[in-house]
C-alpha cells in the first residue's frame, strides 16, 4: 500500500471512530485530521470535504466482498443449509459493523445525501438473495412466488433479530443465536418448499 493510500486509510479510520464517539455534527475535519496524524490540508487534498469522507466511510461498512465471499462459499443448493449459513454470515457481518449501524439510526438519517449510499449495501444483499431464490425456483426446490419478496422477508427476519439484540441485549429474548437462526430458517424453509 502506498503512503498516499495509508494516509487515506488513517483518515477514514479516524473519521469512523470519531463518528461513533461524537456523531456527525461533533466530528469536525480538524478533529479527524488530528486523530489521523495529518493536517486539514492533507485531509482536504485527499477527500475535499467532510461529506466525501463520510461517503467513503459508509462505502466501507456496507454489504461487501467479505460477506459475499462467505455466502458464495456456503451455497450447496440445499435450502435449509444454505439459508442457515447465509443467516449466520449475515449476523456475524452485522455485528462487525454494529456501532456503525446504530450510528446510522442515530445520526445519518439527518444527512439526506447519504441515503442512496447507505441503502446500497442492503440493496446488493437483497439482489443477491433474490438471485439465489430465482435459481432455487428454476431447480424446483422452492414454491413459485416473488423472489424479491422472499429475499426481503429473509433479510427482515435476520435484521430484526440483529437490531433487537444490538439495542436491547437479552431483554427481549435470551434465546441463543444458534437456536434462533436454526429455528427461524426451519420455519422459513417450511413456508417456501413445495
Amino acid at each position: 500500500m502506498s503512503a498516499k493510500e495509508k494516509t487515506k486509510q488513517r483518515i477514514l479510520s479516524a473519521a469512523l471512530e470519531l463518528l461513533k464517539e461524537h456523531g456527525y455534527q461533533g466530528t469536525t475535519t480538524r478533529l479527524i485530521a488530528e486523530t489521523a496524524g495529518c493536517n486539514e490540508v492533507t485531509l482536504f487534498r485527499h477527500f475535499g470535504n467532510k461529506q466525501t469522507i463520510l461517503e467513503k466511510v459508509v462505502e466501507g461498512q456496507t454489504f461487501g466482498p467479505s460477506l459475499k465471499e462467505t455466502i458464495d462459499h456456503a451455497i450447496i443448493w440445499d435450502l435449509e443449509k444454505d439459508l442457515f449459513k447465509i443467516a449466520h454470515g449475515y449476523l456475524q457481518f452485522m455485528r462487525s459493523i454494529e456501532d456503525f449501524v446504530m450510528l446510522g439510526f442515530k445520526e445519518f438519517y439527518k444527512v439526506e445525501e447519504l441515503n442512496d449510499q447507505i441503502s446500497r449495501g442492503p440493496k446488493e444483499f437483497k439482489l443477491y438473495l433474490t438471485s439465489y431464490f430465482e435459481e432455487m425456483q428454476k431447480r424446483n426446490l422452492i414454491i413459485s412466488t416473488d423472489c424479491e419478496t422472499l429475499a426481503l422477508n429473509f433479510i427482515w427476519i435476520n435484521f430484526g433479530y440483529f437490531i433487537s439484540k444490538a439495542r436491547f441485549g437479552d431483554r427481549v429474548t435470551t434465546m441463543p443465536d444458534e437456536t434462533f437462526l436454526r429455528e427461524s430458517v426451519q420455519l422459513f424453509v417450511r413456508g417456501v418448499t413445495p
